[in-house]
């Protein structure tokens, strides 16, 4: 709730701001993107959808939530218009990431405030995110930014070059600290892609024109994985990644692995599937998750989901989740 009061006002104070610009100036395309029409047609996604919200108060919510989200791409793209505020948004995402990095693998070995001392869940690593899979999110995120920005770094530049191969290998070392199984696989797939993509792009080129530097990075890669995979003396967890891994089958108690996930997404589409035009409205996934839950776990095939069964706000899904508030509408404006 802290987090997402201060964003907002921020951002309120930000709009507040742009309007006295947008009047000084005149006027400003703001329609000046691919994705204008598609974030506007989601917007009326969300604003049908209160039609079926039965807590308004949650829809609200939610409604403050988009708004934040949709608000902040109109200020930037009218605002951001040339390379060098695309470099500084850029370095400021991985300077954030390099931060959140940092921070959480200090408290891997223990360092941390006094004041977070009584924080659980996960050997207590969250960083400034509150949370590890908010953390091992944003670091996925941000690592690609770091690998392109290494690579496109000039040769002769070795101090900017070393510079880009110490945030992907902070990146890279806090992912497994955090035991974040999503981001391990989450990487493992974006890593790909953004290989293919370079290839296709820039040819083999750009990996003979690296390769000293690649062959490097690769070495101290393998030895993160091995160090932090399983138990050693610098890997304070003294857990594996495989057995991490394994837990995901697990359904012992609520939270655990895969199971409460697809619980979760069940009880999201038999929700929206009730409402399959607006959905349940926007914020309402909470309140009717219950009743979605109960439906699920009566039926015999889905008994064994029973022992993971909990309270839920979030599908981990995101069109599982939009199907469930915003229906079909919401889906195809998404896609």
């Amino acid at each position: 709730m802290t987090k997402e009061f201060f964003a907002e006002m921020i951002l309120l104070a930000l709009a507040g701001i742009w309007a006295v610009w947008v009047l000084r100036k005149k006027g400003v395309n703001i329609l000046k993107t691919p994705l204008t029409l598609p974030i506007l047609a989601f917007t009326g996604a969300v604003i049908l959808s209160l039609s079926n919200a039965t807590n308004m108060y949650k829809a609200m919510l939610g409604i403050g939530i988009w708004g934040t989200y949709i608000l902040t791409f109109f200020i930037v793209v009218s605002l951001i218009d040339d390379l060098r505020w695309v470099n500084i948004l850029l370095s400021a995402a991985l300077s954030a990431g390099l931060l959140a990095g940092i921070y959480a693998m200090f408290q891997f070995y223990g360092v941390d405030f006094s004041f977070w001392a009584q924080r659980s869940g996960k050997m207590a690593i969250f960083s400034t995110f509150g949370n590890p899979n908010y953390v091992g999110g944003y670091l996925i995120g941000v690592l690609p930014l770091a690998f392109v920005w290494f690579l496109s770094r000039d040769l002769k530049n070795k101090l900017a070059r070393g510079a880009g191969f110490v945030m992907i290998l902070v990146f890279y070392t806090a992912l497994p600290m955090l035991y974040v199984r999503a981001a391990w696989a989450a990487i493992f797939f974006s890593g790909l892609l953004l290989l293919i993509l370079l290839y296709f792009v820039f040819g083999v080129e750009i990996f003979k024109k690296n390769r000293y530097w690649l062959i490097g990075l690769i070495i101290a890669v393998l030895i993160i994985t091995v160090l932090y995979s399983v138990p050693s003396p610098v890997n304070r967890a003294d857990r594996s990644v495989a057995s991490r891994a394994a837990g995901a089958l697990e359904a012992t108690y609520a939270g655990s692995g895969m199971h409460q996930r697809f619980l979760q997404w069940l009880s999201a589409l038999w929700m929206g599937a009730q409402e399959p035009i607006f959905g349940v409205g926007v914020g309402n996934y909470g309140i009717h998750y219950p009743e979605a839950q109960g439906h699920i776990l009566s039926q015999e095939r889905f008994k064994f989901m029973l022992p993971t069964a909990a309270k839920s706000i979030n599908t981990h899904n995101d069109l599982f989740h939009i199907w469930a508030e915003m229906g079909a509408i919401g889906v195809i404006a998404a896609l």
